[in-house]
């Protein structure tokens, strides 16, 4: 495997890797932080719902799947071309 397919395979799955679930990246905590500050700030009426871990996975891996695909093409389209 030449060195610059290697190169775009590790960061490419640790991109999708990292979309999977919410402790993946700094995003997802980020997200969950922003979420629980605002219910903090607003009243019962009109609190936004709770970001779980099982509902940032609902989103998450099917995103973490299609980037997976999306990936593996682009990587075996740079190996058959050769470049």
């Amino acid at each position: 495997l030449p060195d610059h397919l290697a190169f775009w395979a590790l960061s490419l799955g640790v991109c999708a890797g990292a979309c999977g679930t919410m402790n993946g990246s700094l995003s997802g905590p980020l997200a969950a932080s922003c979420i629980d500050a605002a219910n903090r700030q607003e009243t019962e009426a009109s609190r936004h719902p709770l970001l779980t871990f099982q509902g940032y996975l609902r989103y998450g891996m099917p995103i973490s799947y299609l980037l997976l695909l999306t990936s593996t093409i682009y990587i075996t389209l740079l190996f058959l071309l050769g470049k």
